[in-house]
């Protein structure tokens, strides 16, 4: 998750709507186009910090993308 997606991956904007700190994790609720997205991620020293309202980008390599059919 980041707030630019200059690295050119496959990526979907969405916009924090909720943020649970769980120890040395911390679990964000992302809207994408309507839906809820759930990320996870370690609490690193010194890594970018995200907040409620921040409008952030998920990204994935395109070897790691699957079409699934109805």
């Amino acid at each position: 998750m980041k707030k630019k997606n200059l690295d050119n991956k496959t990526s979907l904007m969405g916009v924090i709507k909720f943020i649970t700190y769980a120890g040395n994790l911390s679990i964000y609720r992302v809207d994408v186009m309507g839906q809820e997205v759930i990320v996870q991620l370690q609490n690193f020293f010194g890594e970018e910090k995200f907040k409620n309202g921040d409008k952030v980008y998920l990204t994935w390599d395109k070897a790691s993308s699957v079409i699934l059919n109805e």
